[in-house]
């Protein structure tokens, strides 16, 4: 019986599909990928993450009131599709980066879904080394994202000249939102120096995981580094 399993595991083996290839010969580097004057990209590209190689393409939108698709096949080192993925029904087709979002040495993968006059909205897949593939975490908006001592993911986002909001993350296999805090300019120069400013709680959903009070945390979180937007 054990010799039958063999046998048809390895006619069942025999006749599975090779592995996808994608050929990049001809494929520019997504640093190098043309823009339109709107800032949007087409077509695709090659872009690394840590020891990964991504082949990008960029999907524009059809005609049914549907947005457009980034689609990205994570290659191999023999160039095979090892995983694809895709962000669906983007605003605008932006150019993904590369960053450690949850501090584990390897590299993510954010995907700018929309952006505005100044923060941009980013899809986050997070490298998942236990079955060595990419896994959506959620979404974060801003002008930029760093970590705390803590290993909570910041991301300031500009409201106006005169107020920010600061959103902090607890990063695991989702990004699960902690507290929100607005940092207000309350005097101002004319020459537009921020000599003050007031800090306090907009959000606090993840109150009960910090077992803190809501004094304690937005002591805690106007203290850290990523508040200081007018320094």
């Amino acid at each position: 019986m054990r010799g039958a399993v063999l046998i048809v595991t390895v006619v069942l083996a025999a006749c599975a599909p090779p592995s996808q290839r994608v050929d990049v010969a001809n494929v520019p580097q997504c640093s190098a990928l043309a823009r339109g004057d709107d800032g949007r990209v087409s077509g695709d590209c090659l872009m690394t993450a840590g020891p990964a190689q991504l082949h990008v393409t960029f999907e524009e939108p059809g005609g049914t009131g549907q947005g457009g698709a980034v689609r990205v096949d994570v290659l191999n080192d023999q160039g095979a599709v090892a995983q694809t993925f895709t962000e669906a029904n983007v605003s605008e087709l932006l150019l993904p980066s590369a960053d450690d979002i949850d501090g584990d040495g390897r590299a993510d993968i954010l995907i700018g879904i929309a952006s505005g006059n100044v923060n941009t909205e980013y899809a986050v897949w997070l490298y998942n080394g236990a079955d060595n593939a990419y896994r959506r975490a959620g979404i974060i908006s801003g002008m930029e994202f760093s970590r705390t001592s803590e290993g909570y993911l910041a991301a300031p986002a500009r409201s106006s000249a005169a107020s920010w909001n600061v959103a902090f993350y607890r990063v695991e296999a989702t990004l699960e939102p902690l507290v929100t805090i607005s940092v207000t300019a309350t005097d101002v120069t004319d020459a537009g120096q921020v000599r003050a400013s007031e800090c306090k709680i907009e959000a606090a959903p993840g109150l009960a995981s910090l077992n803190m009070t809501e004094e304690a945390a937005r002591a805690k979180f106007c203290a850290e580094p990523q508040a200081g937007v007018f320094q």
